[in-house]
């Protein structure tokens, strides 16, 4: 009984599916509510098809964006652009993950499948240097003040030195964690079946009304061709859902097996167990994370020996998988993109400060549906953001004074991981274009200084 209940269900979202696909055309509100409440809508990492082109692993010169789609139109400090590929000498390509700059200024780039994780290193100006193998596919990746190599993937903690050579290995604190709440993560999936399987007698009941509106609209006048072919497709869609919710009825509360649930329990842990970002000061690692249960993001403190695991900060809201963490002696700083926020936070998780919010141009505050997607740190202490879709880069002070818009890269449209990295000297900047599997190089005109460009915006606020 419960499989023929379990394939009835797919047939019903498979025809929601495709009618709320036709439907977001014509009638984005009702369109929209069905998609998100039955967990329809496409993944909002989802990028159209592009072709990628893939360089040499020479630096390779790329148009200047000009004026972002959505952004004004900035006057920035880093006009200059150019692509480091991810090839080898023996062109070989590869997958981009995650990428940082190491102590000595080579881009370290993490790639891989998994199982087959690595780290190419270029140097600053893209020539390829060499490939480290890891025991993880690489999720996130930093250095820390030594030059080591700190790398996330898997569900795993690893320690690298500046030459590559893996010095630690350990399991990431949420993955123990998400162990020992097992039962809740299960009953958690048990709840929202039930409740996306109760939900379909509500979607029958707005289907109806829907119908009825427009059938009272025909009998006044002729309706339009879209309204005609609205109607139908509320009509293939109701009579989908009136079988399913008669039959529910009839055999009760909906549950899963004990075979299905183990089975979406361990598909939940598994994506659970990834790691958003990594970071770390003279003396501890912060990791962002998903919460062990429930939803959000966390951020654990950790010695530099990867024990002692606290969590200090929840309930952090994060977009399409991303929520980078960064942290220096001034603590830790989040880009908390579902709130357009960057939030300022001590080594205890205790509030220091935030700035941003949703700005349609980007002039004061934060682009598209979830931005800045991510942070870093350049010289005198500054703190940089990055946001998807436009591809804005802005540099403030720790406070959250703008400082300057440094850069729109173009990028393919999309909520995605856009990280950041900054040259001490901050007169070089890199963005990865995770769609395109390259990182673009950010560099001043010749005979621009930092100094100046402050000293210009300071003065324009």
């Amino acid at each position: 009984m419960k499989h023929s209940r379990l394939l009835a269900a797919c047939c019903v979202i498979f025809t929601l599916a495709f009618a709320t696909a036709e439907l977001r055309a014509q009638d984005s509100t009702v369109g929209g509510f069905i998609l998100r409440m039955f967990n329809l809508a496409p993944a909002q990492t989802a990028r159209p098809a592009v072709v990628i082109e893939r360089a040499t692993t020479e630096v390779q010169p790329v148009q200047v964006a000009g004026e972002a789609e959505g952004t004004g139109n900035f006057e920035t400090t880093h006009t200059d652009q150019s692509l480091i590929s991810l090839k080898d000498n023996e062109g070989n390509a590869a997958t981009l993950h995650t990428f940082c700059l190491a102590k000595n200024g080579n881009v370290l780039a993490g790639c891989g499948s998994p199982g087959a994780g690595e780290i190419r290193m270029f140097t600053p100006d893209g020539k390829y240097l060499e490939t480290w193998s890891l025991p993880v596919l690489p999720e996130a990746i930093n250095t820390d003040p030594e030059g080591n190599v700190l790398v996330a993937g898997e569900g795993k903690l690893v320690q690298l030195s500046a030459q590559g050579k893996q010095m630690l290995i350990k399991d990431a604190p949420h993955v123990a964690s998400m162990q020992d709440n097992r039962e809740q993560l299960r009953e958690q999936l048990k709840q929202q079946y039930k409740a996306r399987a109760n939900s379909y007698a509500q979607t029958l009941e707005i289907y109806q009304r829907q119908i009825e509106m427009l059938e009272e609209k025909a009998k006044e006048g002729e309706l339009s061709d879209a309204e005609k072919s609205r109607l139908e497709i509320y009509k293939r869609a109701r009579t989908s859902l009136e079988g399913f919710v008669a039959k529910q009825k009839e055999e009760g509360e909906p549950e899963l097996s004990d075979a299905q649930l183990d089975a979406q329990l361990s598909s939940l842990m598994s994506s659970r167990s990834k790691v958003a970002s990594i970071s770390a000061t003279d003396t501890e690692v912060f990791l962002a994370c998903n919460m062990s249960v429930g939803y959000g993001y966390q951020v654990y403190r950790l010695d530099r020996q990867f024990e002692n695991p606290v969590s200090i900060i929840k309930d952090l809201r994060g977009c399409c998988g991303q929520m980078d963490v960064q942290a220096n002696a001034n603590g830790v700083f989040v880009a908390e993109n579902s709130r357009h926020r960057v939030a300022h936070f001590d080594r205890e998780g205790e509030t220091v400060g935030a700035w941003g919010s949703r700005d349609r141009t980007g002039e004061k505050g934060f682009t598209s549906c979830c931005n800045p997607m991510n942070v870093c740190f350049g010289p005198n202490q500054s703190v940089y953001t990055a946001e998807s879709t436009t591809g804005l880069i802005k540099q403030f002070d720790k406070q959250g004074k703008l400082l300057n818009y440094v850069a729109t890269v173009k990028l393919v449209p999309g909520c995605k991981k856009v990280s950041i990295a900054v040259s001490p000297s901050g007169d070089s900047v890199y963005m990865m274009d995770i769609t395109r599997h390259h990182i673009v190089k950010l560099s001043r005109p010749a005979g621009d200084s930092a100094d100046a460009n402050e000293e210009t915006a300071a003065g324009g606020e």
